[in-house]
């Protein structure tokens, strides 16, 4: 298991503000004191900076004579802690102060787009560069300033003396002009209905009203392919909702988070993954009464990037056949789609009986060489969960008396219906984790991190301390001792964490509200009784591992003993994952039915869909003294869970649930790079931050 902590740095920091320039100087060229080493990266702690001020880095060569100077190669801004999406900057060097003065270009697609108020283009502080002397007059000024954004991140790649760092250095900055600004506003993301449309949801910020506007933002790829916000819709309410996809209908854009064509535009085949790159963040931005908010991004593809789109019309057309059908034995029971992330999956299709409508048509239309009326027939399908349907022909066999053709294509969706439940991909990862919108409860809030008597698992600081709190049932948790601290992922995604990652956890947590740095936290049942399920589960997963690990068992054995036993004593829970994907495609389940998705139903019910299965893999795997991490992501059937365990200090992937069939070792210990055909699949943000995958991920 990794801390995500590694070491502390002892280097005294003097931070000196003169000029407009804060000094950031490490003595004896080590970093600044309070560094912490995480994901990778060395991370110095936050920076407070006005409008006006630039971070001035100690360097003693101008970082243009270095390898890539002129582009992101020695410095880059970021204004993720993933460090993937980054912002133009200017970078101007001091000959006689040694030192390197850096901005963030204000990026010029927010302050001109139409859809922001003056308020916010006029925000930035014009600074000329005089090294580029082309610049000479107003319109030409970079406008720089360290306002749009909650955080920025400026990695440093060299040190003072221009050698290649080790580890990159990150100096973390923040606006100091704190009375301009709103509290930072983290949207959350749901189905509303059953047709598939998307719903973002915020709190009003302190001191709105009635008259603030609200900008819903998605970061793009601008120029020099550094990433810029764009607005894609504005309101007064704190709620927006797009229209849900139908076929044949124009999509609505709002909430889609690929950038130009979906795989099923550019061709790619149905069973070969090219993600489109790169997907979009959201934000939202309050503006009014002289304040605005900041932008924070957040990664909506984790929650909603599995919801459908669009009809993936290329692959629709080679999957079913136009014209005739005949008994439908040989129909696709999946039906093709485009995701909010631009990714094809297909769902389960379903025939409805009461659509079948025989009649006469000229089949020349479609039929080539052929047109003589004939006795047809049609029935229409839907998928469950969206407004998606489809027309599906098939003509009339000799022998059968246009009388008796109603009947007998009655047979046909029945035996087709029937297949299809059959024929269903087992899927059904959690998509949603954190309502973190709504009214917080009148608890008083814990501060310190409970000891646990199981073992936790956590990537950082923050994320141990929520796990700890979480496994001892605190209702409220106070996150403000982890603000601004350098190396650590957002609180959601800390929350996230230690909710999937911890089967003890996720058995017995319910829902979460994050409100002004309290995490508030509702469980399935009182103290008493999530005490008596988690000693349980504890219990059942030693016995089970005492029955089937024996001394001696080396890590791949031990791996394989826990799959055979899954798959042994699990069923995957048809009857649950249908009643629950037939409302919504984000829809959660509710009451007992969280059992499938846990270790309760694998333990206990031995029914559980795909998320019960990594869920319990994880619990006997660490039982058996194996490190291992549930892993969420989508396949073609839809969002998919699986596990990586770590095998003779490598990390293999291994799908329980697709184990349980007929060749139940065909995903016991693989890459990632193994899954083909129709176990293809791609790796989602929902398990882990991206700042942490790396160091779990197979070769």
């Amino acid at each position: 298991m990794c801390d995500g902590i590694a070491g502390i740095g002892i280097a005294a920091v003097i931070a000196l503000i003169a000029g407009g320039l804060v000094v950031a100087e490490a003595i004896g060229g080590r970093d600044p004191s309070g560094t912490v080493i995480a994901g990778g990266y060395a991370w110095a702690p936050v920076v407070e900076l006005a409008a006006e001020e630039s971070l001035e880095v100690p360097m003693r060569v101008d970082p243009r004579t270095l390898p890539d100077g002129d582009e992101d190669g020695v410095f880059a801004i970021f204004f993720d802690s993933a460090l993937t999406d980054s912002l133009p900057h200017n970078d101007l060097w001091s000959e006689k102060d040694q030192t390197v003065a850096i901005r963030p270009w204000e990026d010029a697609e927010l302050r001109v787009s139409s859809g922001l108020p003056e308020l916010l283009r006029t925000t930035s502080v014009p600074y000329f560069d005089p090294v580029a002397e082309e610049l000479e007059d107003a319109d030409d000024w970079i406008r720089a300033s360290w306002m749009s954004y909650e955080t920025y991140y400026v990695v440093q790649y060299y040190d003072r003396d221009g050698e290649l760092r080790d580890t990159p250095l990150v100096h973390t900055v923040r606006s100091s002009d704190h009375e301009m600004f709103f509290d930072t506003i983290v949207p959350t993301f749901s189905m509303v209905g059953t047709g598939g449309s998307v719903k973002a949801t915020w709190n009003a910020p302190e001191g709105a009203d009635d008259s603030t506007e609200y900008f819903l933002i998605k970061s793009d790829i601008g120029y020099g392919g550094h990433t810029g916000p764009s607005v894609v819709a504005s309101t007064t309410e704190t709620s927006r909702t797009s229209k849900p996809p139908t076929h044949g209908e124009a999509p609505e854009r709002t909430f889609s988070l690929f950038s130009g064509f979906s795989v099923d535009e550019t061709g790619g085949s149905l069973f070969t993954y090219e993600e489109p790159e790169p997907l979009a963040h959201m934000a939202v931005v309050a503006v009014g009464g002289g304040k605005h908010s900041r932008i924070s991004y957040i990664d909506a593809n984790s929650v909603i990037g599995a919801v459908p789109f669009d009809s993936a019309y290329n692959a629709y057309r080679d999957m079913f056949d136009l014209s005739d059908n005949g008994d439908f034995s040989a129909t696709p029971t999946q039906y093709p789609v485009t995701t909010l992330n631009g990714d094809t999956i297909t769902m389960p299709l379903r025939l409805d009986p009461t659509t079948i409508s025989p009649h006469v048509v000229t089949l020349g239309m479609f039929l080539s060489g052929d047109e003589d009326a004939q006795m047809t027939g049609l029935v229409k399908g839907a998928v469950p969960g969206t407004d998606f349907r489809v027309t599906l022909y098939t003509l009339k066999p000799d022998g059968v008396s246009e009388a008796d053709w109603p009947a007998r294509m009655a047979d046909y969706v029945s035996a087709y219906n029937e297949r299809a439940s059959m024929e269903m991909p087992k899927t059904g990862a959690v998509t949603t984790f954190a309502d973190l919108t709504g009214s917080p409860n009148n608890v008083t809030p814990s501060t310190v991190a409970p000891v646990s008597e199981y073992e936790l698992f956590a990537t950082d600081e923050l994320t141990r301390y929520i796990a700890a709190n979480l496994a001892a049932s605190e209702q409220a948790v106070d996150l403000s001792a982890y603000a601004g601290k350098p190396g650590l992922p957002a609180p959601a995604d800390a929350y996230r964490t230690a909710y999937i990652q911890n089967p003890l956890i996720s058995a017995v947590v319910d829902s979460a509200v994050i409100e002004k740095e309290i995490l508030y936290v509702t469980y399935r049942e009182d103290a008493d009784a999530v005490k008596k399920i988690q000693s349980r589960l504890s219990a059942l997963a030693e016995g089970i591992i005492a029955e089937i690990v024996d001394a001696g068992m080396s890590d791949a054995d031990k791996a394989g003993a826990i799959n055979a036993w899954m798959v042994d004593n699990i069923e995957y829970d048809y009857e649950t994952y249908t009643e629950v994907s037939s409302n919504s495609i984000l829809a959660e389940p509710v009451g007992d039915q969280w059992r499938a998705w846990d270790s309760h139903g694998a333990l206990i019910d031995g029914l559980v869909v795909c998320g019960g299965y990594a869920d319990a893999f994880n619990l006997l795997a660490r039982e058996a003294g194996l490190e291992s991490v549930y892993v969420s992501g989508n396949t073609v059937g839809g969002a998919h869970a699986w596990n990586h365990v770590l095998i003779d200090w490598r990390w293999k992937a291994i799908d329980t649930t697709w184990n349980d069939g007929a060749d139940s070792t065909r995903y016991l210990l693989i890459d990632e790079s193994d899954f083909t055909g129709m176990a293809q699949r791609t790796i989602n943000d929902a398990w882990l931050p991206e700042m942490f995958q790396e160091d779990y991920a197979t070769e």
